[in-house]
């Protein structure tokens, strides 16, 4: 199944409503850099770690977030989901348009491979392809909001090594991406709580 935010779900393709962005293109004066590949290195591991309050109950935030279709709502950089036909797998497409550098362009399936209910949900990469990157959301309830902590870790790109750009450098660029988008989802939790 794909979702992505230009047309409205149908039966075997099917793609989520919202239309916020376009896929960037070369008409529109943006060419992509695709890569695949990582640096092996120990010292290339980037981390970042979000903390937020959301106004909603610790249930409907969890939901929320177990369902990668939901993503593609608050997310500036992620333009297509495509799950597989048993649904436990996500493939996220994603142009990081990153200051004063190339977009890049990247696949990255992503799988839940543990969860507690209303505690945690943990994914990763479980293929051999696309982008490297584990991951864990935390939930705590605080009276009717809900506290998340999000972590993430993936390696650097090897675009970005060869650029001798360093992991924390390039964990900075995406922590800044993340808050642009995060600060949206937190807007779409205070319009729901408002209904």
């Amino acid at each position: 199944l794909l979702y992505n935010k230009l047309v409205k779900p149908c039966k075997k393709i099917s793609v989520l409503h919202k239309i916020k962005n376009n896929i960037p293109n070369p008409i529109l004066d943006h060419s992509s850099v695709i890569f695949y590949n990582f640096s092996q290195k120990n010292d290339n591991i980037c981390e970042n770690f979000f903390k937020l309050s959301l106004k909603s109950n610790i249930d409907t935030c969890y939901q929320y977030f177990l369902n990668f279709k939901n993503l593609i709502e608050w997310n500036y950089f992620i333009y297509q989901i495509i799950e597989n036909y048993k649904n436990d797998i996500s493939i996220l497409h994603i142009f990081l348009n990153l200051k004063n550098y190339q977009i890049i362009e990247l696949l990255l399936p992503i799988s839940i491979v543990s969860f507690d209910k209303n505690k945690y949900i943990e994914f990763q990469n479980t293929t051999k392809f696309g982008m490297p990157i584990c991951g864990r959301l935390y939930f705590i309830e605080n009276n009717s909001d809900t506290y998340v902590h999000l972590y993430i870790k993936y390696p650097l790109p090897y675009y970005f090594e060869e650029m001798k750009i360093s992991s924390d450098h390039f964990a900075l660029m995406i922590q800044e991406l993340f808050e642009k988008s995060l600060t949206k989802l937190i807007k779409i939790f205070e319009i729901k709580n408002k209904i």
